[in-house]
């Protein structure tokens, strides 16, 4: 069925599937709240079906079986709403061969399938809008291209980009390449757009991440014996600073009785955090909370009257906003993006992996709490971070380079 919309062709780097259903869920539900929030465009995203197959010669018959089986498959199409519209199609089977035997390959012969789709039964794609730069914005560069429609890219990784710096290969080429073409770069922090600037000699425009404030929303929490919770929420693995947090929670030592902290999520350092935790005899002090999805996280920050996260690099960071759109106040590092999210009335920064800091801050945090204004620092985060201020920023993009676009197709 033809739409009478504009089109918007989402290219996703990471997008949410059955089996990992928090990666890269931050992108669909931004889709799903533009897509709410104006009506008069369509938003279609192309995501993957397939297993992305690691082709080795010790497992033929496992990669014949998929490769014949994805065949025989048909696009899917699952509409969520009117305007926002899935479309996936397995890659890796015959109608692309025989480019499909790297990831890369694969992304692409998917993407092409999905716009080719995508034009036949829904109308022709006005623009491409990728997220990250490596590999959607590549590949957004090479199908933009071939339809000759602008494309935008929204960078929310910075330790992916150092690390293509410090690799300086293709991949690097590549980045610098998407940068300088890209019809727009949006960047979450100054930080960030700083940081790409200094390697790319193009500022990038700065358009914060943003949640939906009609499900992160403040609430008391219950007064669990009259026990004080931070609650800290983040993958458990390298970069997070949880054995910082563990170091800290020992210098301070505070009374069970008084100050409790719970820890939500997974990753492959969890046992090792339990046993540091063990060592470090603050188990008492730590509930370890395991996953929590999407459906429990706005219930999860409003238990809690601190949210804690002392990461050693954040692009933005996402889950401190979260914190804050539920009126509580937030203790996070100077490590990019947190320094223009936290501000006195709202939270404390602390210098990266230094326990003593942290540890002096979540005790002041406690004992001033009554400083932090629930209501004030909802209301701040509606005006920096909601999701009906901040849409209106992209839509305001997307109309710029649609614009410039139909000009210059007409001289």
């Amino acid at each position: 069925m033809l739409l009478n919309k504009m089109i918007i062709y989402i290219l996703p780097s990471w997008y949410p599937t059955s089996a990992l259903p928090n990666f890269g869920s931050f992108v669909k539900e931004q889709v799903e709240l533009l897509a709410k929030l104006h009506p008069e465009l369509t938003f279609i995203v192309g995501i993957r079906s397939d297993y992305d197959l690691i082709l080795k010669i010790t497992r033929p018959f496992h990669i014949l079986y998929h490769f014949f089986t994805n065949s025989f498959k048909c696009i899917k199409v699952n509409r969520i709403r009117e305007n926002f519209i899935e479309i996936s199609n397995p890659a890796f089977s015959f109608k692309n061969f025989p480019k499909i035997f790297t990831v890369k390959q694969r992304n692409i012969a998917l993407h092409k399938l999905n716009v080719k789709y995508c034009k036949n039964n829904f109308g022709e794609i006005r623009l491409i809008h990728a997220h990250v730069i490596n590999p959607g914005g590549g590949i957004a560069l090479d199908i933009a291209k071939q339809l000759q429609i602008p494309f935008l890219v929204s960078e929310h990784r910075k330790d992916m980009i150092q690390q293509l710096i410090i690799e300086k290969g293709s991949e690097y080429e590549e980045f610098i390449r998407v940068v300088i073409e890209a019809d727009e770069i949006i960047s979450v922090s100054k930080d960030q757009a700083q940081f790409i600037n200094s390697y790319c000699d193009r500022l990038p425009l700065v358009i914060p991440n943003f949640i939906d404030e009609n499900v992160f929303i403040p609430k008391e929490p219950d007064n669990d014996g009259g026990v004080f919770v931070f609650s800290t929420l983040a993958g458990l693995t390298e970069g997070k600073g949880l054995d910082t947090l563990l170091e800290a929670i020992k210098l301070w030592m505070p009374s069970a009785d008084k100050i409790h902290f719970k820890i939500g999520g997974t990753g492959h350092l969890e046992g090792h955090l339990e046993k540091t935790a063990n060592n470090l005899d603050i188990s008492h002090l730590i509930t370890w909370c395991g996953y929590i999805n999407r459906f429990e996280a706005p219930s999860f920050f409003q238990k809690s009257q601190v949210f804690v996260l002392p990461s050693q690099s954040e692009s933005f960071g996402i889950v401190y906003i979260e914190a804050l759109a539920c009126g509580i106040p937030v203790i996070a590092t100077k490590c990019g993006g947190p320094e223009e999210i936290i501000h006195d009335w709202n939270g404390l920064l602390v210098d990266i992996d230094d326990p003593g800091q942290l540890a002096t801050a979540m005790q002041s945090i406690y004992e001033n709490y009554s400083k932090y204004d629930r209501t004030y620092i909802r209301e701040d985060f509606e005006q920096r971070y909601s999701s009906r201020e901040i849409t209106k920023k992209i839509v305001a993009v997307y109309d710029r380079l649609i614009g410039l676009n139909q000009y210059k197709n007409t001289i």
